[in-house]
């Protein structure tokens, strides 16, 4: 029997020859697409300003995937008052009137040439209404460019494309000086981890699987199989899904919407049909396809998928250490005993596998199984899922961003920011701050950049307390963020993973050249700050002793007297 629906889902990636619902124009006239569809958290914001009194222009742009125009069909069918879960009988016009919502959109700008793209505009601006405008950043950038003039457009433009995207729109996103109110919704600053992982339990608890119960291969057929796996876990499956997403998304490439739902519809039916399934088949798992991986072995052709590349770059699955791999080879492991039977099974059968020659890549599966689908997360067992990760705070990062910030006391707050600050004071000096004879000292000073050489003594060009810097969450850019009276420098998920790592004492712990830059930056804005504002005529070095200890020193320096003093 065939199963239209898991046609579709082949259809949703291009890892075979079909890919004819990837793209939104084909999403919105077929049957699946609305009751798996979520609507961006933007969605509600959009249609109040549409609603609002004062007429707007909303430009969604973004890389090509992020939801744009299926955003844009999103709000034509709220205006049209056509039922969320309805297909549409045709795609959107290049250019769609509502009367009743006074609205015009423009499907997508890029399609356009850029003298019809300028001549909509000006319409936008001339016209009464409200309009949507959809465009790629390219062809946006060159469009407001010609209609305000390059050098009076761009660095407005780039402000705003450059503001954080939260569930409230205000007027750091808007341009200046329009005719009309213009707000610029950049679909690439939203954090669509969330929203992206949450498609795992549309896709798998759709009305379109229940064709499969009246298969007479339904006891054999290892889509079915697959499919009724994550059913029993989605809750925890979809939790662990947005973990490694967000993750992604900050030491990668941020995956857009259509690359997540590729990777997910191809992971569910590992690019078969019906009429593939003879028995069962265990090249179908989605934990092992989701990181690019057939029966423990690395499949080269499943990195196709931009996704699933990713996964495989990062290496998910590898051993995690002893304290770990030891209890795997015990019956007795409470994560594979936590299980679904219906996923215990197969882990049970990777854990048997493990002691053979090739075991190692069976430890590797296991350990993917247990990640996604072992609902255990008792504080014990954290270490695993940070060590399978390869972060020590992706999971605080998603617990901050739902609760919009911090849940710690006055005195956990204070240990979070003593350990960045620690890190930080290592970072300028060259010195650990276990060896500074003071605690809780921040020392900024003079000292070679290329750190080619080690300089036991350096003059002092700042020297505060910890308690003159604060920590905060920043609920707009979803980060942690370090304060120094009106200074302050967000710290995203690798800024924050390299303070942990580092002031646990781990060596070569690696950090991209622009969060390096970061670094220096917030150096170089607290000394511009602090310029000869108090103690200017003191000179202090800060000098490492032969035991390792750093002490600082004070210099007096007069026509009759030259002297130095440890303070």
């Amino acid at each position: 029997m065939k199963n239209r629906y898991i046609e579709y889902l082949n259809s949703l990636h291009n890892f075979r020859s079909s890919g004819a619902n990837a793209l939104a124009e084909s999403q919105s006239t077929n049957e699946y697409f609305n009751s798996i569809n979520v609507k961006l958290g933007i969605f509600d914001e959009i249609v109040r300003l549409i609603n609002s009194e004062t007429e707007s222009v909303i430009i969604l742009t973004g890389h090509a995937g992020d939801g744009k125009s299926t955003l844009a069909i999103d709000i034509y069918k709220h205006f049209k008052k056509i039922s969320v879960g309805s297909a549409l009988e045709s795609p959107l016009n290049e250019f769609e009137l509502i009367t009743e919502g006074n609205l015009s959109i423009v499907k997508d700008m890029s399609e356009l040439s850029a003298e019809d793209r300028l001549t909509r505009f000006e319409k936008s601006m001339s016209e009464p209404g409200n309009w949507l405008i959809v465009s790629n950043t390219g062809p946006l950038l060159s469009t407001l460019s010609d209609y305000k003039g390059a050098g009076n457009a761009r660095s407005d433009i780039l402000r705003v494309l450059d503001e954080p995207l939260d569930k409230i729109i205000t007027d750091s996103n808007k341009l200046k000086d329009y005719e009309k109110d213009v707000y610029v919704i950049n679909l690439t600053r939203l954090d669509n981890a969330a929203v992206g992982a949450s498609l795992i339990t549309r896709l798998v608890s759709h009305a379109g699987w229940e064709v499969c119960k009246s298969c007479d291969k339904a006891d054999s057929c290892p889509i079915k199989t697959n499919r009724d796996q994550l059913y029993g876990s989605l809750e925890t499956v979809e939790k662990r899904i947005r973990w490694v997403y967000q993750r992604t998304n900050a030491y990668e490439k941020r995956l857009t919407m259509r690359q997540m739902i590729a990777q997910l519809s191809l992971s569910i039916t590992g690019g078969y049909d019906c009429e593939d399934v003879n028995g069962s088949d265990d090249k179908i798992l989605f934990s092992d396809i989701f990181f690019g991986y057939t029966n423990g072995r690395l499949e080269d052709k499943l990195t196709r998928l931009q996704g699933i590349e990713l996964m495989v770059k990062s290496q998910y699955g590898a051993s995690i250490g002893l304290k770990y791999e030891s209890p795997f080879c015990s019956e007795q492991n409470d994560l594979i005993n936590g299980l679904q039977e219906n996923i215990k099974y197969i882990a049970k059968r990777f854990q048997v596998k493990g002691f053979e020659r090739e075991g190692i890549r069976w430890r590797s599966g296991l350990r993917r199984i247990l990640y996604l689908f072992c609902p255990i997360e008792d504080r014990c067992y954290q270490d695993f899922h940070q060590l399978f990760l390869k972060s020590d705070n992706t999971i605080d990062f998603d617990f901050w961003a739902e609760n919009r910030g911090f849940s710690y006391s006055r005195s956990q707050k204070k240990k979070l920011k003593n350990k960045c600050l620690s890190v930080l004071l290592e970072y300028y000096t060259g010195f650990n701050s276990g060896q500074f004879e003071k605690d809780g000292v921040m020392y900024l000073t003079l000292k070679r950049e290329d750190k080619l050489l080690a300089q036991s003594a350096q003059l002092v060009l700042f020297r505060k307390n910890f308690d003159d810097f604060d920590i905060d969450y920043d609920a707009g850019e979803r980060c942690p963020v370090i304060k120094y009276k009106d200074i302050s420098m967000h710290m995203p998920l690798p800024v924050i993973d390299y303070m942990f790592s580092s002031y646990r004492g781990e060596i070569g712990g690696r950090l991209s050249p622009v969060y390096h830059a970061k670094l220096d930056r917030f150096r170089t804005q607290i000394l511009h700050l602090d310029e000869g504002k108090d103690g200017e005529d003191d000179v202090s070095i800060i000098r490492s002793g032969i035991d390792g200890e750093v002490q600082l020193y004070d210099l007096e320096l007069s026509n009759n007297k030259r002297s130095i003093e440890k303070t």
